[in-house]
């Protein structure tokens, strides 16, 4: 009998019983959504649980996203000792005291440090998701213990094809983040553009690029062959406002944060995944409603928050859900209300969701309009725009994922030029994205004040580094339209 992980438990369970209520045991598709995304991914690449699964369906969540392993399990570990009153400066005798407190009190003192760490690192990390624990990554399994939940990063495995040639189904809504950064850390952030200089693209850039699976593994130079970490400088055009214009600035750093922490993790993981010869399929959720669910199923959570508000404009996190899952609380008592207001077109988005899902879990392929859907293309980053008429859409964010994932030779390319990211280290240098008001007389300190240092360096550097360098960035660059149709503007990509 194999040795078997935490992983293998619910598959072994699963596919013992499954056949009672009319299942197939060796048809097992496993299903999350948000961390659940995570652990479903995670799952797949467990060597241990090879076999138990035949496919996978990942919404709003991958592997790859910032909260699906823990990079510092140790400060967690030591924050949890310290609430629990056990030592921490010692490994094993922490570790003897932890073994001995109860799992209701882990749990209970574990919501502490999640709202302890968000008041401590603002809107991104409540947004990010990564506020408690997480499963850590481990080495690789030797036989002499347990085997490990997470063996290797997830995204060193999935460059080394080190995943199952199962089928793979992931995707976002539109607007993951966009209810909360508009909601609940809405005075925040406002609060941030107003007083932090070049708050989006030196700030925010950083911090964001900063939870990206490469971004987190600087060191690994097989993956920064691959992928890079521009210069924030070279994402001017892309977070670039109108002076002052403080709900333009909610709208860009909506959608940064939903590209950086939601689309990039899709993305790679669906072009890697796609690598193995697998299927693999990538989604946008964007069925538009007036009445927001999101809250019956993912109350309390920071991106969700307590707002039930209601906006035509949005689709965010968990709003998808509804159209495939009765809402009912924690006991399974249906929640009175969940469905009102239900309309004939929310009626017909949940028929054609649940077939799209239902069809991928059957025949681990998936269909729009009775057509099958081709897999995922790194040329075509074809993906299914899923609304009450679905269509098969080509180049998913193509210049926003190429700015996150630092693709030069995409962000080179004609489609991208608006961008203008070879020229972005001169042009506009001299712009500030917001002018802090000085509390003296309440004037806006001059931009000269601000740059000229900054500026003079990097025509220093250019200078230096490039000969002829006006002749390398050419001429000024044309507004063009992509082909999947997101705008692109001369203030940058409209959300």
């Amino acid at each position: 009998m194999r040795l078997c992980g935490i992983w293998c438990w619910p598959y072994r369970w699963v596919r013992n019983h499954i056949g009672f209520f009319g299942g197939n045991p060796y048809q097992i598709i496993v299903m999350g959504h948000g961390t659940g995304a995570s652990s479903a991914v995670l799952l797949a690449l467990n060597k241990v649980a090879k076999g138990y699964t035949n496919g996978v369906v990942a919404l709003s969540g991958t592997a790859l996203s910032n909260w699906a392993v823990d990079t510092k399990p140790g400060e967690t570990a030591r924050e949890m000792a310290d609430l629990q009153g056990c030592p921490t400066t010692n490994p094993l005798p922490m570790i003897k005291c932890l073994q001995a407190v109860s799992a209701i009190k882990i749990v209970k003192r574990d919501s502490e440090i999640e709202a302890a760490r968000l008041q401590r690192q603002g809107f991104v990390s409540g947004i990010q998701g990564h506020l408690c624990s997480s499963p850590v990554v481990e080495y690789k399994y030797d036989g002499r213990s347990l085997p490990p939940m997470v063996a290797g990063e997830p995204l060193e495995n999935l460059v080394d094809k080190k995943c199952p040639k199962i089928p793979l189904l992931t995707g976002v809504t539109k607007d993951e983040t966009k209810r909360a950064i508009h909601g609940k850390f809405g005075k925040e952030i406002k609060e941030k553009l107003q007083s932090v200089q070049h708050y989006l693209d030196q700030v925010l850039v950083k911090k964001l690029q900063s939870f990206t699976s490469f971004g987190k593994n600087l060191a690994n130079q097989t993956l920064h062959n691959i992928w890079s970490v521009l210069d924030p400088l070279k994402f001017r055009k892309y977070v670039n406002v109108g002076r002052n214009n403080i709900q333009e600035g909610l709208v860009r750093v909506a959608e940064m944060t939903v590209d950086a922490l939601f689309n990039l993790p899709a993305f790679l993981t669906v072009d890697l995944w796609s690598k193995t010869g697998a299927p693999a399929y990538l989604y946008s959720f964007e069925h538009t409603t007036r009445k927001k669910r999101a809250h019956h199923f993912l109350m309390g959570l920071p991106i969700i928050g307590d707002d039930e508000s209601d906006d035509t404009d949005m689709v965010s996190h968990g709003d998808d859900l509804i159209y495939l899952f009765e809402a009912n609380s924690v006991n399974g008592t249906p929640i009175a209300n969940a469905e009102e207001d239900f309309t004939d077109e929310d009626a017909k988005m949940r028929t054609i969701f649940v077939d799209m899902i239902y069809n991928f879990v059957k025949r681990g392929k998936l269909d729009v309009g009775n057509k099958e859907v081709p897999t995922f293309s790194s040329e075509q980053n074809n993906y299914v725009k899923i609304s009450t008429r679905p269509s098969l859409v080509n180049n998913f964010r193509f210049c926003q994922m190429g700015l996150w994932a630092g693709l030069t030779k995409r962000l080179q390319s004609t489609m991208c030029s608006a961008l203008n990211v070879l020229n972005s280290q001169i042009k506009d240098a001299e712009v500030l994205l917001f002018d802090t008001v000085q509390s003296v007389g309440g004037q806006i300190q001059t931009v000269e004040d601000k740059v000229s240092g900054s500026v003079n360096k990097v025509k220093d550097f250019i200078e230096h580094a490039v000969p002829n360098p006006f002749g390398l960035f050419g001429g000024k660059s044309k507004s063009v339209t992509p082909a999947n149709n997101e705008s692109i503007s001369r203030r940058g990509f409209l959300g």
